[in-house]
């Protein structure tokens, strides 16, 4: 291969059934298109209160956090709220302000 074909190459997978298509793959001329979007797996979202983020979530909208991480020294406190099918991966950064 000299680098010129950078098609990618989609094996057969005995578990999809007629009509679908891997996620995140489409085709288009023969040639599968890795940039189309097909759906949302999570969003990231800062906040400055994850526990006050946590309950409100919890309690008024009945998600379930799947994790939390302690703060470390390379990276913020952090959640993992589950919303269905897509993750809330929410970042805690003390004196956040969404106005400012």
């Amino acid at each position: 291969m000299d680098g010129g074909d950078l098609r990618p190459v989609v094996g057969r997978n005995e578990t999809f059934r007629v009509g679908e298509r891997l996620q995140g793959v489409s085709i288009r001329d023969g040639r599968a298109d890795l940039s189309t979007p097909c759906g949302i797996s999570h969003i990231a979202m800062v906040t400055a209160d994850i526990d006050g983020f946590r309950t409100f979530y919890e309690e008024t909208i009945g998600l379930e956090t799947a994790v939390v991480f302690d703060a470390g020294p390379d990276h913020a406190r952090q959640a993992v709220v589950i919303a269905g099918a897509v993750m809330l991966h929410v970042f805690e950064v003390p004196d956040y302000d969404p106005a400012a």
